[in-house]
């Protein structure tokens, strides 16, 4: 299994509406797969970056729990959906 880089961007998204997502998410199990979650603002809207142990982990989780929801609170749908393999997950142990 090869994990898996992902990135969504969200347009015209802010923290406050991310934030709301994010509360509306806490009452949901914690999703099979993820191994590292970053977030932050992006020109234009918010930008999510993770780390999953494979796509079929990243894609299930999508679709069923965060894009519904997301939708019920009237967010647009991801201008980008990215998916990379990785080449490295983990602990960094030296200086590159």
């Amino acid at each position: 299994m090869t994990a898996v880089i992902t990135t969504l961007e969200f347009p015209a998204l802010s923290e406050r509406q991310y934030e709301a997502l994010g509360i509306a998410l806490a009452r949901f199990e914690p999703a099979a797969g993820l191994r590292f979650h970053a977030c932050g603002p992006s020109p234009g809207g918010w930008r999510v970056v993770e780390v999953w142990d494979s796509q079929e982990d990243w894609s299930r989780f999508l679709n069923h729990t965060p894009l519904p929801v997301a939708r019920t609170l009237g967010f647009p749908e991801p201008s980008l959906r990215e998916v990379i393999a990785a080449h490295h997950a983990g602990p960094v142990d030296r200086a590159y």
